[in-house]
């Protein structure tokens, strides 16, 4: 009889184990197993240039304890798992596949980041998830012992403080980004600006990730009628200013804004404009940093 044991935490929720599937967003296919005594894990491995022992804990999680591959755990999980039910090998040590089994092929990792290389978009919304946001010990948005500022303060303008004023935050993010990455661009072409948002009574500025080549100072407002931003163009210079801008609706409203006054995970700016005015009104300013000083 081949030999098994069941994965130590199997006390735990026994139901939840042996009907597991990877979570969808880390599985980059399934393989369907089509002849079981051809096909194996070893085989499905080598097929995705992927370690063997990764597809398997990736499947059946406990297979691997302490980096090495328990075969026990693994029978176990052939048998017993909802979906399986595999008969044992001829010599009645292992099982194998008996056919019409799927097995979830992992996304591959991204290759480390080599020291200077500077990162991707996604990766530099992670960076502000996992490394920024957990610097503002703060509450989210209105902090009473940080409104006050000396009048020097005033004056010279706001200064990096992640537990500071929406302004104070948003350069502390710019300039963290430049202390961490020595550049405020990421490789697949963009960097990181300032978004000001100006309603009737309110306004509120943060980070937003524009193109490198779209950096102009720029406002735009919505047209609730049309349902689509526009630029706004002074009334004095409307005669030699094209009236469409750097951006149009879409790609305006899909640039990335990290908001950490408010300690949100990087959204749209569509998203970010409905968050401050739910109809979008007002007034919505992009550009680099140093349009804003």
């Amino acid at each position: 009889m081949a030999r098994e044991r069941p994965p130590k935490y199997l006390k735990l929720n026994p139901q939840a184990i042996r009907s597991y599937k990877p979570p969808t967003e880390q599985i980059s296919r399934w393989h369907f197993v089509i002849d079981g005594r051809r096909e194996n894990f070893t085989t499905i491995a080598t097929k995705y240039a992927l370690p063997v022992e990764q597809i398997i804990e990736f499947n059946f999680p406990g297979t691997v304890e302490n980096g090495r591959l328990i075969p026990e755990v693994v029978n176990w999980y052939l048998r017993h798992h909802d979906e399986f039910d595999c008969p044992e090998t001829q010599d009645g040590i292992n099982r194998m596949f008996k056919g019409g089994e799927t097995i979830a092929i992992p996304r591959a990792p991204p290759p480390p980041r080599k020291p200077g290389q500077l990162p991707t978009l996604d990766e530099a919304k992670e960076w502000f998830v996992k490394k920024v946001i957990p610097l503002r010990t703060a509450k989210a948005g209105y902090s009473a012992n940080r409104t006050w500022k000396s009048p020097q303060r005033w004056i010279t303008g706001n200064t990096e403080d992640p537990n500071g004023l929406c302004g104070d935050t948003t350069l502390f993010v710019a300039e963290e980004y430049y202390r961490q990455f020595k550049d405020y661009r990421t490789s697949d072409g963009f960097i990181i600006g300032m978004v000001l948002w100006d309603g009737e009574v309110l306004n509120h500025i943060a980070n937003v990730m524009l193109r490198q080549n779209r950096t102009s100072k720029e406002q735009y407002v919505y047209d609730s009628a049309r349902q689509e931003a526009k630029l706004l163009v002074p009334e004095a210079t409307r005669i030699c200013i094209p009236k469409s801008g750097q951006y149009n609706n879409a790609s305006l409203l899909t640039l990335w804004v990290f908001d950490l006054y408010y300690k949100e995970k990087p959204q749209t700016l569509g998203s970010w404009w409905t968050g401050r005015d739910s109809r979008r009104g007002g007034v919505i300013t992009i550009g680099e940093l140093a349009a804003f000083m």
